[in-house]
């Protein structure tokens, strides 16, 4: 959405630093977006070996659907991707 926008980004896992860039194009977008952000967590914890304890099993089904939630709301704004 921020390259269809020509929107300049940084290279983040911050899903909210993220957002706050798109807002000014589509307001809207905040209000659905707004629960992933706490999916920030998620790319960082569990992307590499650590001693963090694996999320429960629906725990991580919520994630992953909070995340196709957030593909579905960016997808429907750029009908012709």
């Amino acid at each position: 959405m921020l390259v269809r926008r020509e929107i300049r980004y940084p290279l983040t896992h911050n899903l909210g630093a993220l957002l706050e860039l798109c807002s000014p194009s589509d307001p809207s977008l905040e209000a659905e977006i707004m629960p992933a952000v706490r999916l920030t967590e998620f790319s960082t914890l569990f992307r590499y070996p650590s001693e963090a304890e694996e999320p429960a099993l629906e725990e991580a089904w919520e994630w992953l659907a909070l995340a196709r939630s957030v593909c579905e709301s960016v997808g429907a704004r750029i009908p012709d991707l």
